[in-house]
């Protein structure tokens, strides 16, 4: 028979609740870690501000004008589904003006996955056919406030030939 000394299992077993104290521990980060920004999208977003700054251009410009409309609806199952557009936009009177309207918006749908405040949307659906398949965006959530940038200049959809960043801010909807 193995003599311990005196304390010794009172020793191991606070070795042993020290161990499983921080297994728990990482459990749990990890579990908070799994419920990332995605499920705190869900929902409604109103178009706030739409700033796009163009390489080689020292400037933001309100591409759609300075006060944008339209929104970006988030579901559970990591559906969305965007809309934004000129606030001044009319019924067209001719073809030039039909063609006005397609630069003046933009739509597009798919799915979305989140990696920390990183969102690649996936589109599979977009108002013109130029459009990037995927899109990243940096997501900041301050309340009500939802602010999507975009890390690295992409193509133009709306200046062809053009690269720039964006920064988008939506605003939560409630129901009325």
């Amino acid at each position: 028979m193995i003599r311990y000394p005196v304390g010794y299992a009172a020793m191991a077993l606070m070795r042993r609740t020290l161990v499983l104290l921080t297994v728990a521990t990482m459990l749990a980060a990890q579990t908070a870690a799994a419920e990332d920004l995605g499920d705190k999208l869900v929902g409604s977003w109103r178009l706030v501000s739409l700033k796009i700054s163009y390489v080689g251009e020292n400037t933001a410009q309100d591409v759609l004008g300075s006060n944008p409309i339209g929104r970006i609806i988030y579901s559970a199952d990591r559906h969305f589904a965007a809309f934004i557009a000129r606030s001044d936009r009319k019924p067209p009177q001719n073809e030039a003006d039909a063609a006005a309207l397609v630069r003046s918006m933009a739509a597009y749908t798919g799915t979305f996955r989140m990696e920390g405040d990183r969102a690649t949307y996936t589109v599979d659906a977009a108002w013109n056919e130029a459009f990037p398949k995927e899109q990243i965006r940096i997501l900041r959530l301050n309340g009500d406030t939802l602010t999507a940038t975009s890390p690295e200049p992409q193509p133009s959809t709306f200046s062809p030939g053009k690269r720039f960043t964006t920064m988008a801010v939506f605003r939560r909807e409630r129901t009325p």
